[in-house]
């Protein structure tokens, strides 16, 4: 599962690097699998964390986890991507008022 999952982050990501936007995703997505995601987590942590719960617990924590790395670098490219485009519109902005 933990393949399949974090498989289809991967591509999207490289996709949104390749086509320097993130158009057509919804932001909202990412959000609530990160929160779904870390919350998953912290609960089999706040549960104990003796070795003997966490390593049984081991495949699901690398699972969400990754997923929480990968979710959160889509969500930086949303901040990155809206920043430069913002940044591209106030400089042509700036070069049509001077000219």
């Amino acid at each position: 599962m933990a393949a399949i999952y974090m498989g289809g982050r991967l591509p999207q990501i490289f996709l949104n690097i390749k086509r320097g936007n993130v158009e057509g995703l919804n932001p909202l997505m990412f959000v609530f699998a990160l929160i779904g995601n870390i919350t998953y987590v912290a609960s089999i942590l706040v549960d104990s964390m003796a070795w003997s719960k966490i390593r049984a617990n081991l495949p699901w924590i690398v699972d969400a986890g990754g997923c929480v790395l990968l979710d959160t670098c889509i969500l930086l490219q949303f901040i990155y991507f809206h920043h430069r485009r913002h940044q591209v519109l106030e400089n042509k902005l700036l070069n049509y008022n001077s000219a």
